[in-house]
């Protein structure tokens, strides 16, 4: 069995500190879950420029088995490394964060709606690097967009706006929650034409 994993994306909303050095378990990203402010277990820095953090990561498991590619995509928020500002704890603000989740979880659907309609007939590794390289790119500028254009939440009406936009797309792309994505093996992947090639290329010598 040949197994790949990959941690190809991650975004730390707001602020930075220091590398907390707890164990830091992830919460994955559930429809019908929510963020609590007693997930945001870390420490806000003296003066931060922002009131709150999140720190979200698009995770990216490969796996190759007999017969079958298998990809397990997931959206992950870490608890230590998020805060907020004693005394700041709204739901106004909650949701804002929230927000960042929902909208990684949307770019994460998006990507595996991308493997889902791998064609088959092209190297299946370049595929998803490519495919994963201009998905996250493109989470990344929305996610800059959303507290650009929100003002970090307090922008109340572009707030709603965005809140609106996010509902309407994790909807469109609702036929992809599944994490777990199953493909055909490819005949080959582009590390064994590479040996096969370097073995007929030692022949000729």
């Amino acid at each position: 069995m040949n197994s790949k994993l990959f941690l190809i994306l991650f975004f730390i909303w707001g602020c930075h500190s220091s590398p907390n050095s707890k164990i830091n378990y992830p919460i994955i990203w559930e429809e019908g879950h929510k963020l609590k402010w007693s997930d945001f277990k870390g420490t806000a820095p003296a003066n931060p420029p922002h009131t709150s953090r999140s720190h979200i990561k698009i995770s990216y498991n490969h796996e190759t088995q007999p017969d079958t590619e298998v990809f397990v995509v997931q959206d992950f928020f870490y608890p230590e490394d998020g805060f907020c500002v004693k005394g700041q704890e709204s739901d106004y603000l909650l949701n804002h964060e929230q927000r960042h989740f929902d909208l990684t979880e949307i770019y994460a659907r998006m990507l595996r709606k991308y493997l889902i309609e791998f064609p088959g007939h092209c190297d299946l590794d370049s595929f998803y690097v490519a495919g994963c390289d201009t998905i996250y790119t493109r989470c990344g500028v929305a996610e800059g967009l959303y507290d650009t254009e929100s003002n970090h939440s307090l922008n109340h009406a572009i707030q709603t706006e965005w809140d609106n936009r996010i509902d309407s797309l994790l909807n469109v792309y609702s036929n992809y929650k599944n994490p777990i994505v199953k493909l055909p093996t490819p005949r080959k992947h582009s590390y064994e034409l590479y040996d096969k090639n370097k073995n007929r290329d030692s022949k000729k010598k």
